[in-house]
């Protein structure tokens, strides 16, 4: 049960879900299908900008060998936070069902974010008498449990789980902290496609994209907490640079108002939503990555920077040390703020750390790894049965 858009559709945590599946899928003794659900809003969802995506996905696709499917489960906007986790179970059930029948009995259920995918797979494995996991990623567990309905649902699933998995150590103690066993709960970090994203020739990089001062990057979706109107903002003290964001999302014409305001045009470039190897470029181009959000659970974008021999400014938010652990390769800012943002980078200019150093220590980031520990943990649930 996992949170994997259709290829045509953006969603934050897709990679992380899709690069696990893949490696997965490496492993001759893993026969795995993927059940992933979509929002329908009956009558009006194909009239909505954000949903008309939804609404044209078809019910399913092939994924790099993998077969994907699409059920689609009753989206009604305002009273879903609350409704959602039922609703999904009830379009999955026949799904699952038709699978048992078609000779897939599946062992174990693993789901990706606890809220609501988490809370559809434990009534799920409720109905089928089977094990499930759950994999908490970062608003699941930051934020979602401020809201009284979600929070009882939330820690009644994580007690009910077989296993627990987390994309930091931060949210394995959170998580803890909600009443939940230590002792099934594991930190399995993301990981990073270490060939996609390797250094190459920085000089030709940055012709590429057409840079000619040292270059500030910045990638996400283009939302309110990933803090871009921050490092917009900064630009303005970090005079002999020029900074590029990449990305799409609903901040995008107040960015590029606020760019157009603060007269940055000619060093802010929104240069859109962008393919992997187009990000590598990007990666490569750099000199520093800027993540200014106001939570994360473990950012793909840092990894993958790292991977690239970029040094890293990041926010103090909670897990952030658990990625920036030297200042060989990266500043963690002492509050979230553009004087922050402005320090760190002046901090990084001033004593640039070597691409290689920043490679090397990034390479502990594979998918290998966290390949490795996921199927350690299942493992250890079928074991124990």
């Amino acid at each position: 049960l996992s949170s994997l858009y259709p290829n045509k559709i953006f969603s934050g945590r897709g990679s992380f879900v899709e690069n696990k599946i893949l490696n997965l899928k490496n492993h001759s003794d893993v026969e795995h299908r993927v059940v992933s659900p979509l929002p329908h809003i009956p009558l009006l969802g194909r009239f909505m900008s954000v949903q008309k995506a939804f609404e044209m996905v078809g019910a399913s696709e092939t994924r790099n060998g993998v077969e994907v499917l699409y059920p689609k489960y009753l989206h009604i906007p305002g009273l879903s936070m609350n409704i959602g986790p039922r609703n999904i179970f009830k379009a999955c059930k026949p799904i699952l069902q038709r699978l048992i029948k078609e000779g897939f009995d599946f062992d174990i259920i693993d789901a990706h974010y606890v809220y609501p995918d988490g809370v559809a797979a434990y009534y799920l494995a409720k109905e089928f008498n089977k094990p499930f996991t759950v994999t908490a990623l970062g608003t699941d567990i930051n934020t979602l449990p401020n809201y009284k309905k979600p929070r009882a649902l939330i820690i009644e699933t994580l007690k009910h789980a077989s296993g627990i998995a987390a994309v930091s150590k931060d949210l394995c103690q959170k998580i803890i902290d909600l009443g939940v066993s230590e002792d099934k709960t594991v930190p399995i970090y993301n990981g990073v496609d270490l060939d996609m994203f390797a250094p190459t020739n920085k000089h030709e990089a940055r012709a590429k994209i057409g840079a000619s001062k040292n270059v500030l990057l910045s990638i996400g979706n283009l939302i309110s907490l990933k803090g871009f109107d921050l490092i917009i903002k900064a630009m303005e003290e970090i005079k002999d640079a020029e900074l590029y964001i990449a990305g799409s999302g609903p901040e995008d014409t107040n960015l590029k108002n606020l760019i157009r305001e603060l007269g940055l045009e000619d060093r802010v470039k929104m240069v859109g939503r962008l393919a992997q190897n187009e990000l590598a470029t990007y990666y490569n181009a750099a000199d520093i990555f800027i993540l200014a959000s106001s939570h994360e659970g473990m950012a793909n974008v840092l990894l993958e920077s790292l991977a690239c021999g970029t040094p890293v400014v990041a926010t103090p938010i909670a897990g952030m040390d658990e990625v920036i652990t030297s200042d060989a390769v990266g500043v963690i800012m002492d509050d979230r703020s553009v004087d922050a943002i402005v320090s760190g980078v002046s901090k990084l200019l001033d004593n640039m750390p070597a691409r290689a150093d920043v490679r090397k220590y990034g390479e502990q980031f594979d998918w290998q790894t966290t390949s490795r520990l996921q199927l350690e943990l299942f493992e250890k649930i079928l074991n124990s049965g």
